[in-house]
């Protein structure tokens, strides 16, 4: 993030303790901005697929909630990178512990793994069509 200030040190900066938004000073400016964090989601086949971390937990949960019926299935996932979603399945990707790769899942809409790759190429983007 670029601030304005001659000397560009942060002088002083504040967290809101349960939100997402931090205050900096700058010099003679106070700046107030928002955090925006990168979720993790997808819609396909009438299910949203999402993915958070829980504070008592290392991994992450995923949650497929089918919304014409209000039904969820949770799944958790070590070190999930990606979510990607089309037609009737969607897509997570993890890196493996200790070693450069990746694990590709297919999932059905109730999170059930239908097929698995490991690759030694990061994967950069991902998308399904």
């Amino acid at each position: 993030m670029r601030v304005p200030g001659q000397s560009g040190i942060v002088n002083s900066l504040a967290w809101e303790g349960f939100g997402l938004r931090i205050v900096l000073a700058i010099d003679s400016n106070v700046l107030f901005a928002n955090i925006q964090p990168e979720y993790l989601w997808g819609y396909f086949s009438k299910t949203l697929v999402f993915a958070f971390r829980k504070p008592e937990r290392n991994d992450m949960c995923i949650i497929f909630w089918d919304t014409t019926i209000n039904q969820k299935h949770v799944k958790y996932m070590k070190r999930l990178r990606k979510i990607e979603a089309c037609g009737d399945y969607c897509v997570l990707i993890t890196k493996s512990e200790g070693v450069n790769q990746w694990l590709i899942v297919l999932c059905n809409a109730v999170g059930c793994p239908l097929e698995q790759r490991t690759i030694s190429i990061e994967p950069k983007f991902v998308t399904m069509t």
